[in-house]
C-alpha cells in the first residue's frame, strides 16, 4: 500500500510504503502487543501482564498447571494479537495454553513425562507467513525429538525425529523472518552428539553436527543460532573443545563445512545471538569458562574482534547475559552480570560500543538469566532478570535510558531456571514503514 501525504512548510510530499500483513480470520491488521509471563513461588497458576503501551497492567493468572512451572516460553504470533505459552513443571510436565486476545485456551499436556526439569527441553516458535507454531520437546524413554503442530484449531498427533543418540539437555527454534522455515538447535547430554537442523514448514531435513563439544557444557546452552535480515542467511554459533567457537551458516538449504570464529580467550559455555533486521549484521555474546562476557560482530561474510565487556562475572555455570536489536535495526543493547545488584549495559551504535553504564538497582546479586527482548516502537528493548534473593523483574529501556524497574514477583522458583519470558505479537500485521522517498511538489 501507497500512501502520499504533504509535508506542512515544506512544498513536498512523502511517499511512504506501507507493508501490511492481514489476519487470515477477519481480514483486519492487528497493532502489536506485548505480554510477559512469570511464575512464583508455590503458585500452579503461572501469572501474566499486558502491555498498555507505557505500563504493565495489573497481575492475572493463566490456567493452572497443578504444579510449578520451572521454565517458562512465551511465544507471539506474528499475525493477531495471540500468544502460545509453553510450560515445563517441576513433575516434568510440557503443556501448552493459547491466548486468543481475551482468554487462555484449554491446557493442552504434549507430555507427562519430560524426564527432566532442570533444563529447558522443549521450545516452541509461530511459523512466520502461515502463523502456525511449532512444539519441540523430550519425552522419557526416547532420544529422539518429539514435536506437534498447530494450524490454529488444533494439535497434530505426535511425531519424531533422530537428532541426538542421547537426551537432549537444550531445544531451541529460530524462525525466519518472512519464512515457515526455522532452524532447530539440540544439544545432547554427552560430548560431540550435538546438531542443527531445518524444518522446511512440514518436516525437519538438512541435519548438521556441531562438532567438538566436551561433556561438561551440556549443562549450559552454548549453541545459538540467527538468520541474517537482508540475504535470510542462516548462521549457528557453538563450543568447542578449544578457545575458539565453532559456527557453520546455511544458504539455499546447505550447510557450510566447520569454521571457528575467534577466540575469545577460553571455552564458551553460554552463546546468545541477535540478527539486525536491517542488515546482515549479527551479533554475538558468549560466556566463557573464565566467567568473561565478551561481544562479536558478524558483518555477513565474516567476524570481527572479539571485544570483551565484562571479566566479574561470578559463574559461567547460570547465564549472565543477553543481546537484543532495537526495533528500528542498527542499534542494539547487550545486557549483563557484574557481581553487583545493578544491571549493567554497552550499547551498539553499528560502529562501536559504548562504556559500560548502570542500569537499575534492585535486590540481592548477582542477577540471573537476564532476558533482552526487542520491542515495538522505536528505540525499545524489554529486559527481564532475577535476582539472588529470586525478585523477578522487568524494565524497558527507551533508546537512550531505563525506566523504573517493576517487581513482577517477590519470590519466583528455582533462580538457575528461566520461569519468566516476554514476547510480541502481531508485529507482521501492524503497518511498517519499509521505504519512503521525497518529491518536489
Amino acid at each position: 500500500m501507497v500512501v502520499g501525504r504533504t509535508v506542512a512548510g515544506r512544498g513536498k510530499v512523502l511517499i511512504a510504503a506501507f507493508l501490511y500483513c492481514l489476519c487470515l480470520a477477519d481480514h483486519s491488521a492487528w497493532a502489536a502487543t506485548a505480554m510477559v509471563v512469570y511464575g512464583r513461588s508455590g503458585a500452579g497458576s503461572p501469572r501474566y501482564r499486558t502491555w498498555n503501551g507505557s505500563a504493565w497492567t495489573t497481575e492475572a493468572s493463566a490456567n493452572s498447571l497443578a504444579a510449578f512451572p520451572e521454565w517458562v516460553v512465551l511465544r507471539g504470533s506474528p499475525l493477531t494479537n495471540h500468544f502460545a505459552l509453553a510450560t515445563l513443571d517441576n513433575t516434568d510436565d510440557i503443556e501448552v495454553q493459547i491466548w486468543n486476545g481475551s482468554a487462555w485456551s484449554t491446557l493442552f499436556q504434549a507430555t507427562n513425562d519430560a524426564g527432566t526439569h532442570t533444563r529447558r527441553v522443549f521450545d516452541l516458535a509461530y511459523e512466520q507467513l502461515s502463523g502456525h507454531l511449532l512444539l519441540v520437546y523430550r519425552e522419557s524413554g526416547t532420544t529422539e525429538v518429539r514435536y506437534r503442530t498447530h494450524d490454529g484449531t488444533a494439535w497434530s498427533a505426535e511425531s519424531s525425529y533422530a537428532m541426538t543418540s542421547s537426551n537432549p539437555r537444550w531445544l531451541q527454534l529460530i524462525p525466519k523472518r518472512g519464512s515457515d522455515e526455522m532452524m532447530i538447535t539440540c544439544i545432547g547430554n554427552s560430548g560431540a552428539i550435538h546438531k542443527a537442523a531445518m524444518w522446511n514448514g512440514s518436516s525437519f531435513t538438512n541435519q548438521t553436527d556441531l562438532d567438538g563439544v566436551d561433556e561438561p557444557n551440556t549443562r549450559r546452552e552454548h549453541a545459538d543460532g540467527a538468520f541474517e535480515g537482508v540475504s535470510g542467511q542462516g548462521l549457528v554459533a557453538y563450543n568447542q573443545d578449544s578457545h575458539s567457537p565453532g559456527y557453520r551458516t546455511l544458504t539455499s538449504a546447505t550447510w557450510s563445512s566447520v569454521q571457528n570464529a575467534p577466540s575469545p580467550g577460553a571455552q564458551t559455555q553460554w552463546t546468545r545471538m541477535a540478527s539486525d533486521s536491517l542488515s546482515d549484521e549479527i551479533i554475538m555474546t558468549t560466556l566463557d569458562q573464565g566467567n568473561d562476557v565478551n561481544v562479536t560482530i558478524w558483518n555477513g561474510s565474516g567476524w570481527g574482534s572479539p571485544f570483551e565487556i565484562e571479566t566479574n562475572t561470578p559463574y559461567s555455570d547460570r547465564r549472565a547475559m543477553d543481546v537484543a536489536y532495537e526495533p528500528q535495526g542498527n542499534e542494539a543493547l547487550v545486557v549483563f552480570d557484574d557481581n553487583t545488584n545493578t544491571l549493567k549495559y554497552r550499547t551498539w551504535d553499528g560502529f562501536g560500543w559504548s562504556v559500560e553504564m548502570p542500569g537499575p538497582s534492585g535486590g540481592s546479586a548477582p542477577l540471573w538469566n537476564p532476558q533482552a527482548v526487542t520491542g515495538m516502537v522505536s528505540g525499545q528493548v524489554f529486559v527481564t532478570y532475577c535476582t539472588d534473593d529470586r525478585q523477578i523483574r522487568s524494565v524497558v529501556w527507551e533508546g537512550s535510558s531505563f525506566g523504573s524497574a517493576l517487581m513482577l514477583a517477590v519470590s519466583s522458583g528455582d533462580k538457575e531456571h528461566e520461569t519468566f519470558m516476554v514476547a510480541i505479537a502481531g508485529l507482521a500485521a501492524a503497518p511498517k514503514i519499509v521505504s519512503w522517498q521525497e518529491l518536489e511538489r
